[in-house]
């Protein structure tokens, strides 16, 4: 049993991530706001831009291992905002990592962006060795804090995962929160409203029950890898989500607006994740069509239960 550090415990992820992690582990959640969901362990409320007490939090509860969870950003086609992000995602990050090598905590898990970091992928799956070109602010600070990160182990011997994470969906019940455009679309034709659709992009999307599984795969993996795909290594095209969502629903869309794609996005990403799956043990359990299935029941029995 370890004592696990999880910024962003009451985000998206970070949500089931704990609920997942607590059946095995002393889990520490940091955020904004108290857990709204079953939670047994101990909480602290913070601003994790403006946190000066990383170095007592590690300490005090003696940390073995931090998942990084936070950021304050999402891909947009505006650059006015990017300074802040910096103040607000990077620097805190580094401050977070001088506070883990003052404290002699040594693990750390981050949730990179790999539907962002690596660019276009040109009809090939991106690996975890193909270079990086970001093309939106977001993907460049997730990529700036991976090389800090790796700084930071050859520097001070910080092990470190970076999970690049490719596009995760689903419902999260006890909140009723959702991320994803395939949660959004359904939320939107089972309300009869019209959707916006950016270009017929690919995307790989990955259920958030197999995001979890993989997270808690490298909490015991101990080789020499460092950064691992999290992905499907299918892309599916917005026509090809919308098909499957009108047919498991059994209606079509009232309106779908067709608009050209936004600067932020890439055409197509798709990840290779034969790496994590060969060397964590870990496999993919739900496919498009089972997700999207999963996301309508879900949504579902949330308005029941309301």
């Amino acid at each position: 049993m370890k004592n696990i550090l999880v910024l962003g415990g009451c985000g998206f992820i970070g949500s089931f991530l704990v609920k997942r992690l607590q059946e095995e582990h002393n889990v520490l959640v940091y955020d904004r706001c108290e857990p709204v969901y079953e939670f047994k362990g101990k909480s602290i409320i913070g601003n994790f831009a403006e946190e000066q007490n990383f170095y007592e939090i590690l300490v005090e509860n003696q940390v073995d291992l931090v998942f990084h969870l936070i950021s304050t950003a999402l891909p947009t086609d505006s650059t006015h905002a990017i300074e802040q992000e910096i103040l607000t995602n990077v620097i805190p990050s580094v401050r977070l990592f001088e506070a883990m090598v003052k404290a002699n905590v040594k693990r750390l898990i981050f949730s990179s962006s790999g539907g962002t970091v690596y660019g276009e992928s040109f009809g090939q799956p991106h690996k975890v060795t193909d270079r990086t070109a970001p093309i939106c602010s977001y993907g460049i600070q997730k990529n700036s804090i991976e090389n800090y990160i790796a700084l930071y182990n050859r520097y001070y011997g910080m092990e470190f995962i970076v999970a690049r994470i490719s596009n995760p969906y689903g419902v999260w019940t006890q909140q009723n929160r959702m991320q994803g455009i395939i949660p959004i679309f359904i939320r939107k034709l089972l309300d009869d409203e019209p959707i916006t659709v950016f270009g017929d992009t690919k995307r790989d999307y990955i259920f958030i029950d197999d995001v979890i599984e993989a997270f808690v795969c490298m909490i015991e993996y101990c080789g020499m890898e460092r950064v691992f795909n999290v992905g499907t290594g299918v892309a599916t095209s917005i026509s090809e989500i919308i098909g499957i969502i009108e047919t498991e629903i059994g209606k079509k869309f009232s309106q779908i607006e067709y608009k050209d794609i936004r600067k932020c996005d890439v055409k197509e990403n798709v990840l290779d994740a034969s790496k994590s799956k060969e060397k964590l043990k870990w496999s993919i359990k739900n496919g498009i069509e089972k997700g999207v299935i999963e996301v309508i029941e879900k949504i579902k029995k949330n308005e029941r239960e309301e």
